[in-house]
Order: C-alpha cells, then sequence, then structure tokens
C-alpha cells in the first residue's frame, strides 16, 4: 500500500510542526502549508512545503492545486494579531475555504485511515501537555 498523503497548515508553528513529526513518522507523505516554505531548511523526507497565508485572500484555484491527492486535510494555521474581531474574521474565512476545498475533494473510502490519523493527532495533543 502506497503511503497516504495529507494536507497540513500550521505546519511551521508549534502544534503543527510536532503533529508533522508524529505523521512523518507515521509515514505520511505530508504538503505542509505555511506563510514562507521558501524559509523552510533541511531536507525532511516525506514533506513538500507549500504556500497558505491566512492573511490573504485565497484562490480556491490554488487551494485545490496544493490539495490535490490528498488523502486527508489537517487545518491548524491561525491568525493572532493586535485587533481580535480581524483575526476572527481572517481565521473563519479561511477555515471556510479549507473545508470548501477539502468537501470537494472528500471520499468515503478513507474514513478507517482519517479514524487512525484522529488518534495519531489526539495522542500528540495529550503528550505535550
Amino acid at each position: 500500500m502506497s503511503a497516504r498523503t495529507l494536507w497540513l497548515s500550521g505546519a511551521s508553528g508549534s502544534i503543527g510542526g510536532h503533529l508533522l513529526e508524529v505523521l512523518v513518522q507515521a509515514g505520511w507523505q505530508v504538503r505542509a502549508a505555511c506563510r514562507q516554505p521558501d524559509r523552510q531548511h533541511g531536507m525532511t523526507p516525506n514533506v513538500a512545503w507549500v504556500p497558505f497565508q491566512i492573511e490573504e485572500p485565497h484562490d480556491l484555484t490554488v487551494l485545490r492545486q496544493t490539495m490535490a491527492g490528498c488523502d486527508a486535510v489537517v487545518h491548524l494555521a491561525w491568525h493572532t494579531g493586535a485587533n481580535p474581531e480581524e483575526s476572527a474574521r481572517l481565521n473563519v474565512a479561511a477555515a471556510a475555504q479549507v473545508l470548501r476545498v477539502a468537501r470537494d475533494m472528500r471520499s468515503e473510502e478513507h474514513t478507517s485511515e482519517l479514524q487512525s490519523l484522529r488518534h495519531l493527532v489526539c495522542r500528540l495533543l495529550l503528550e505535550k501537555k
């Protein structure tokens, strides 16, 4: 069986970075989405860095291209700024767009694999407490 591919936003952040390590160790191919993918140094096996910025309106075509062929999506990117209302607006808009693209590419055949992924994410969060 070939490796599953996951699109992960916020991959260069604290939680996303830890989840990225767990996913790679579990054999996932990861499309790690972050603001500045060109600044991610090192050749992490099974990781392809792709651009994603909450602060800019998203072209769904670009999101579809970076998510194409992915079996799962985890959206962890989160905007924090001086204006909480603006941050909330940006976060909701970005999450809605990611969800829209993920929903369009959803497939029932991945349910059991995604259940395993959910357990990986929960385990990571519990270990970091």
